[in-house]
């Protein structure tokens, strides 16, 4: 009787850890792919400001003629559009729920006016000495000029 009613707590404990989260799947599910696409924009974002910086300075660090690091800059940005829709609005690259729609505080760092990434948010100006007239609304404004 005593191993009777082991093997039914320890089967009522297994059917628990896998029932009861069934409730919160498309969350579990959504964090992997989540994870891998934010560490993935900020690898493009970092290989696409090396590409613009061989470009511009031609010292051939990189071992890679003009054409092909114009078409490696071409790539890396398209891929970083796409990385970024994935985290932001979900539905591709195997994330299914975006940012957007379930972190409200990713959308004040992202879209709302003045600088809400830093503490000093309330009194910063948040001007670029080298863009003046730049009215900056979160950081989605500053990525569309990192775009261009």
């Amino acid at each position: 009787p005593v191993y009777a009613i082991a093997l039914a707590a320890l089967l009522a404990l297994c059917l628990g850890s896998v029932l009861f989260p069934a409730r919160a799947v498309p969350e579990i599910t959504n964090l992997g792919p989540t994870t891998n696409q934010a560490g993935r924009r900020r690898y493009l974002t970092r290989a696409c400001v090396h590409f613009s910086r061989e470009l511009v300075l031609d010292d051939g660090f990189s071992r890679m003629t003009k054409a092909e690091l114009h078409g490696a800059l071409q790539w890396h940005l398209t891929e970083l559009r796409r990385s970024n829709a994935a985290v932001r609005q979900g539905n591709m690259l195997g994330v299914t729920i975006g940012a957007d729609w379930r972190n409200e505080r990713h959308n004040a760092i992202m879209y709302d006016a003045g600088c809400p990434w830093r503490e000093e948010a309330a009194s910063a100006d948040c001007k670029l000495d080298a863009i003046p007239t730049l009215r900056i609304n979160g950081l989605f404004s500053l990525l569309l000029l990192f775009y261009d």
